[in-house]
């Protein structure tokens, strides 16, 4: 089963259907995977721009994707 892109006329049609809440927690859980990646990606410099250390990202990096 393949979900459709997630858009605004995509999101009124979830939240009218019983599968609402999954799809909101799968569209979260697949920000937080690209988010991850996008920071273990970062270089130290801009690491520090943002206010992160190298430490944080690992930890960041470890958690499963269900966790926030």
């Amino acid at each position: 089963m393949s979900l459709p892109k997630h858009s605004a006329a995509n999101s009124r049609v979830f939240r009218s259907s019983p599968w609402g809440a999954v799809h909101s927690l799968i569209v979260e859980w697949r920000r937080r995977v690209r988010s991850r990646y996008e920071l273990m990606s970062l270089g130290d410099a801009e690491l520090r721009d943002i206010g992160l250390t190298r430490g944080e990202v690992d930890f960041e990096k470890s958690k499963s994707f269900w966790m926030s």
